[in-house]
């Protein structure tokens, strides 16, 4: 059904397909990126997920040709754009974007500065310790003690991703098994968001597939509609031809009809005209050696025949004005002999 055919279906067919193609078009395209950046465990570039996302719903739009024939790719590019915009930010806040800075330093990955002391004797009289032997004497108090090396070993500082945190509980969410270590909450796993992803997509497809068979099935309705309406037509229509058809067949099994004698008969038996006819004529043919006169009667009230002389010799003209849709039978008698004859009239539309 083109857009023409479905704006002329009304407001109340046009309106709600225009709303369901939109929520259609919105959860086709959404799907992947609003799952994709929510169940994503690594992290991941933004422009390696935007890639995903477009490449992901070029399947969809792949889907939409084949079901409706053809279709704009600019619904793709665009909801495609909008949707893993809106990914990328989840991902952000979720701390699996790379070069995002989602890294915080915690308390036990602070800086530990410690001191290595490394201790040796000069001079004599000091053990390994540092304090004088027994055989050993001070030569004096200012002696030199044992001299102490120190050294400063800096350790850098041990970042960690930002830790997710349960919705329901609050508690820390296990990276591995993704599944909250207070209230034992199960988040999804990137594993299943594929699968999901498809899943998704194919439900709609299936949507999109009733709306393309709803709108097929209102159009085939309509035209239904309008066949019988022709239809109903026809069938009045063939009543009255049916009515028509009885007293022709009537009137032609009765009498003479157009011809009575050779001085006395038409030159049409069965006349067919318009209502808005004027100037239908035919000729009647009326002589007798000592003269007479000519008289009609009429069998119906669609017609009326006038004589277009007064008097004439062997024939004259007979006029028809047709006065509405009918049958009408018009006898010609004389005052001669009893000779009679018909002229039937079928006054149409």
């Amino acid at each position: 059904m083109s857009l023409h055919e479905l704006f002329e279906q009304g407001p109340s067919v046009y309106v709600p397909v225009i709303l369901i193609s939109l929520l259609i078009t919105l959860l086709a395209y959404g799907a992947f990126p609003m799952i994709y950046s929510r169940a994503r465990s690594q992290a991941i570039s933004s422009k390696k997920f935007t890639l995903h996302c477009y490449g992901f719903n070029f399947l969809v739009l792949a889907i939409f040709i084949c079901i409706n024939g053809a279709s704009s790719g600019g619904p793709y590019v665009l909801w495609t754009g909008v949707f893993s915009a809106a990914g990328i930010k989840v991902l952000k806040d979720r701390g699996v974007l790379e070069g995002a800075n989602t890294n915080v330093k915690t308390v036990e990955d602070n800086v530990d500065d410690h001191l290595e002391v490394n201790t040796y004797l000069s001079g004599n009289g000091y053990n390994s310790t540092g304090t004088a032997t027994e055989n050993d004497e001070l030569s004096d108090s200012t002696a030199p003690g044992p001299e102490i090396e120190a050294t400063y070993i800096s350790q850098a500082p041990r970042t960690k991703a930002k830790e997710r945190h349960c919705k329901k509980c609050g508690a820390v969410v296990d990276r591995k098994t993704k599944r909250c270590t207070g209230c034992g909450k199960q988040y999804p796993r990137a594993k299943v968001v594929i699968p999901i992803t498809i899943i998704i997509v194919l439900l709609i497809a299936s949507l999109a597939l009733n709306a393309l068979l709803y709108l097929g099935a209102v159009g085939a309705i309509k035209q239904l509609d309008d066949e019988i309406v022709g239809l109903n037509e026809d069938i009045k229509s063939l009543e009255i031809k049916a009515e028509y058809y009885d007293e022709i067949c009537k009137e032609l099994s009765t009498g003479n009809i157009g011809y009575a004698a050779d001085n006395f008969c038409a030159s049409e038996d069965v006349i067919v005209l318009s209502k808005y006819e004027t100037g239908r004529s035919f000729t009647l043919t009326a002589h007798w050696s000592a003269g007479g006169t000519v008289e009609t009667a009429y069998s119906g009230s669609s017609a009326l025949v006038s004589f277009d002389e007064d008097s004439w010799y062997t024939s004259t003209g007979i006029t028809i004005t047709p006065m509405r849709k009918g049958i009408t039978a018009v006898t010609f008698s004389n005052s001669v002999d009893s000779n009679t004859f018909k002229v039937l009239i079928i006054v149409t539309d």
